[in-house]
């Protein structure tokens, strides 16, 4: 996955390498193992209060995400200052973050309930349901029709 500065994490590197070289069902397995328990930025305790802000201010824009001007602007801060609160408190900047919240999100309503990928993709700020789907399959390696499978 690329990120907003056009660089690849560490994570997905990894996840990318065991695929490559190991298979789709390997990464799978690694991901459910070891890295579901790992906490996600958006999980990671935080003791900066501009961050904490702008994560609320995310988690109630999922359906309508903001532009990152408009998050920073509603936190009283500059991008920059934002962008480098991000990355010094989580570790990434905030679009990745804003992009990983709203695919969590997406993937707990479609294992959580019976929603259509239609309905998923417009509760959670995706464009069209074909969106939804491609982020879906490059971050987890699986349709939402199968990763629904899986939670049967």
């Amino acid at each position: 996955m690329i990120t907003c500065a056009g660089a690849l994490s560490a994570l997905d590197v990894v996840l990318d390498l065991i695929s490559q070289h190991l298979g789709e069902a390997a990464r799978l397995d690694v991901e459910d193992q070891f890295i579901k328990g790992d906490p996600r930025p958006d999980e990671t305790p935080h003791h900066d209060p501009l961050v904490g802000r702008a994560l609320a201010l995310m988690r109630d824009h999922l359906e309508r995400p903001l532009a990152l001007p408009d998050l920073a602007r509603r936190c009283s801060c500059q991008l920059r200052t934002l962008d480098r609160h991000f990355r010094r408190g989580l570790g990434a900047p905030p679009g990745t973050v804003y992009r990983h919240l709203r695919l969590s999100n997406a993937r707990k309503m479609l294992e959580g309930s019976g929603l259509g990928v239609a309905e998923v993709a417009l509760r959670c700020g995706y464009e069209s349901p074909a969106a939804l789907s491609r982020a879906i399959r490059q971050r987890f390696g699986a349709t939402p029709s199968e990763l629904r499978k899986r939670t049967l």
